[in-house]
């Protein structure tokens, strides 16, 4: 036979083939499986009884309902919970992961740490709860016998209104100290927009089950904003209802995301030109009166011109719009 680079190929191309037929890979794959089943740094459960944990994943503002699968003390899986009211049984895929987190030693620390080195110098050492207790305490203490409460700062990464949360900034005004940070998140957007619009700073909350029309500029609703098991099982019955109470999506986004190629219609404005946009829908809605009056005068507020507590005018909403 001649060597050509068909009949090399041929020939290849025959020999994985006959091999795949043979149990020879199927047989290797299995011998594998075990093997890596065997490394010691592998964490396996212990056996006995399976026992469930019903509780509420953290990993994102979300918030789903999640059902944590153990076996004696160690959790072994995690599944959403179907009678939870915000994600029905549904849960992302960082929420099915969370035991990476919980376990991975790499990127989380498993008890408090105290520096040891210059600021900067990354050089810890564990130390126990007693011990990290003992020292705030005197630290703390430190500063109120001093009259300099102030220099104490928390940074605290909890959801706001969350009960960790208004634990964290009630031991501060116990101290004295005026230093509590939040790191900022979605949910500060929510109620700054809540505040401007109806005068209320409360977090905002979506009716998107019931909702017959949903104009998005850019919110990425099937690309993980908001509760991800929530939209997933949203998505589902938007896609399922029937004719009459379809309801129709418009997304508004310069990529071609997820949510954009499910959409009914998909709007691509030029990258940074969606606030023009969206003034340009303003105008018009304003200029013809196309609004609802009732909800304006009832549940909103700076639509029109307003005084505030000093007797000064300021303008409304409507009025900048049309200029």
């Amino acid at each position: 036979m001649e060597f050509s680079r068909r009949n090399f190929i041929k020939f290849f191309a025959g020999g994985l083939g006959g091999t795949l037929l043979t149990p020879l890979p199927w047989k290797l794959i299995d011998d594998i499986a075990i093997w890596t089943q065997n490394w010691s740094w592998v964490p396996v459960p212990e056996k006995g009884r399976f026992s469930h944990v019903n509780t509420v994943c953290t990993l994102c503002p979300g918030a789903c309902g999640i059902q944590v699968r153990k076996v004696g003390s160690r959790a072994v899986k995690i599944e959403g919970r179907s009678d939870y009211p915000v994600n029905h049984g549904a849960v992302c895929p960082l929420g099915m992961a969370g035991l990476q987190v919980l376990y991975n030693e790499g990127i989380r620390w498993k008890a408090p740490m105290k520096r040891m080195g210059p600021r900067g110098s990354q050089e810890w050492k564990e130390i126990s709860w007693d011990e990290a207790i003992d020292t705030l305490a005197a630290r703390i203490k430190g500063f109120r016998d001093k009259g300099n409460p102030e220099k104490l700062a928390a940074v605290d990464g909890n959801q706001s209104r969350s009960t960790m949360a208004l634990l964290i900034k009630r031991l501060l005004n116990s101290i004295g100290s005026p230093n509590y940070l939040r790191m900022p998140r979605e949910e500060d957007t929510h109620s700054m927009v809540n505040f401007l619009m109806q005068g209320f700073d409360s977090p905002l909350t979506f009716d998107l089950e019931n909702a017959d029309f949903i104009l998005s500029f850019g919110c990425g609703l099937l690309d993980g904003w908001g509760s991800s098991g929530r939209m997933l099982n949203v998505w589902r019955r938007w896609a399922t209802n029937d004719r009459q109470h379809k309801t129709h999506i418009v997304q508004v986004d310069p990529r071609a995301s997820n949510t954009a190629s499910k959409a009914d219609l998909w709007l691509a404005p030029s990258p940074g030109t969606e606030a023009a946009l969206a003034l340009g829908m303003a105008h018009v809605i304003i200029k013809e009166k196309l609004y609802s009056k009732e909800f304006i005068d009832n549940h909103s507020f700076g639509f029109s011109d307003w005084f505030d507590e000093k007797g000064l005018e300021h303008k409304g909403f409507s009025g900048i719009v049309l200029g």
